[in-house]
């Protein structure tokens, strides 16, 4: 359900004046970070000890330079939005009451045969693949015995080659392969046929539930399970850009997953850059975050642990719904993963940084408290310009109380690592 909403001048002038409070909240913040974070002083004079401290003062200054460029930013926006005066259309609202999905809280769906498909770059998924993804997603939801490798062409031009297919043709034939392979097990009376799919292989899966429902194939005989969904309602790198086209590589697909065909179970990983793509483009950081996290969380569904799954987040969702989403937190920012990997400082430097950074980054989602969109996950979400005004003003706290966790961190890691403490704070 949705409603359209008229604002008139005054309404212009009260949403400028909320744009002009936006940047005093950032001032306001960067000169309540300013202190801790730009008076490190050395702990002895040794080169790690100067190295480091000179380190964490660059980091502060071009913070704090960063900052400044963001708070005159949302100064000239607001003087834009004030000066505009004419009436506009607002936005739609999305209905509020969220409906737990059908396959929570119950026991595994006994299932005729399960159909694996596997991510771009791997046409033929490997017996261990197979097992793994079972065992960690397709199991908890639906049990068989009957497990199916489908090859599909899961290529992507050029990353898989320059001879390989685009994803336009590519997605075309993985279709087509498993659009076959459901009608003949359906045909056969396999049923319930449930489908699994990560990333590329979750596209073609979501486009093929429209072609079953126009089959007339009930959806009690075929169900989902989709990991890394770049179709993800609210997150997918497709669903945020509708209409992005990129004729040299394929194209992407418009429109998200449906949610209500069959169903479905949804996993994704937090700053997933496929399937959990921060709403509002405009903050950087969380863009560069989301790309790392291509690498860094998108590749590795399949190596995710035990603990992992278990501490997966149930999404709301909004109105009538046959499918159930799940958020994997992510421990650790991917942009900060290269760092970590340096000897030593790596670790003790990245938990410094990391607890005012993930506040940043997720300020790009709308809440700096959540790494994704707390919307309806099952609400097709487009692209946003700006967070609203309640995320700017909470950073104000946020970034106070992330500088005192990244020095306790920071600490901590250099004690374990048998180090004393490199640094003290001006008081």
């Amino acid at each position: 359900m949705q409603a359209s909403v008229l604002a008139g001048p005054q309404a212009m002038l009260a949403a400028a004046a909320d744009v002009a409070d936006v940047g005093s909240a950032i001032n306001d913040a960067s000169a309540a970070a300013a202190g801790p974070t730009t008076g490190v002083l050395e702990a002895a004079a040794d080169e790690v000890s100067a190295s480091v401290t000179a380190l964490f003062n660059s980091y502060a200054r071009e913070y704090q330079a960063l900052i400044k460029q963001a708070a005159a930013f949302h100064g000239t926006f607001a003087r834009l939005l004030a000066a505009a005066g004419n009436a506009y259309a607002a936005t739609d609202a999305a209905a509020s009451k969220a409906l737990a999905g059908p396959l929570t809280g119950g026991e595994p769906i006994p299932v005729g045969i399960s159909l694996i498909m596997g991510p771009t770059d791997i046409p033929t998924p490997t017996p261990r693949y197979l097992n793994e993804v079972y065992r960690l997603y397709i199991s908890p939801n639906f049990t068989t015995t009957n497990l199916q490798v489908l090859t599909t062409p899961n290529q992507l031009f050029p990353i898989t080659g320059l001879r390989s297919m685009t994803l336009d043709q590519s997605v075309r034939q993985g279709l087509a392969i498993l659009d076959k392979a459901i009608l003949q097990a359906y045909d056969d009376g396999i049923t319930p046929i449930n489908v699994f799919g990560y990333s590329q292989s979750a596209v073609v899966a979501s486009l093929e539930m429209p072609k079953l429902v126009a089959a007339g194939i009930p959806s009690p005989d075929v169900n989902f399970v989709l990991v890394g969904d770049p179709m993800n309602p609210n997150g997918g790198m497709f669903t945020r850009f509708p209409g992005l086209g990129l004729p040299h590589l394929g194209g992407m697909y418009s429109g998200g997953t449906p949610s209500n065909d069959y169903p479905t179970v949804i996993y994704t990983g937090e700053y997933d850059g496929f399937a959990d793509f921060p709403r509002y483009p405009i903050d950087v950081l969380a863009d560069v975050n989301a790309l790392m996290g291509v690498l860094y969380v998108h590749n590795l569904y399949p190596t995710f642990t035990d603990a992992q799954l278990a501490s997966a987040v149930e999404l709301p969702t909004s109105g009538p719904t046959m499918t159930t989403y799940y958020m994997i937190p992510t421990e650790n920012l991917p942009l900060l993963e290269p760092l970590r990997a340096i000897p030593v400082i790596g670790n003790p430097i990245a938990d410094l940084l990391q607890p005012d950074l993930r506040y940043l980054i997720n300020w790009g989602y709308g809440d700096p408290a959540y790494g994704y969109s707390t919307g309806p996950a099952n609400v097709v979400t487009p692209f946003g310009f700006l967070p609203p005004h309640s995320a700017t003003v909470a950073l104000q706290h946020d970034l106070v109380i992330g500088t005192q966790q990244g020095i306790a961190d920071a600490a901590a890691d250099l004690r374990a690592e048998g180090f004393p403490t490199l640094f003290t704070v001006k008081r």
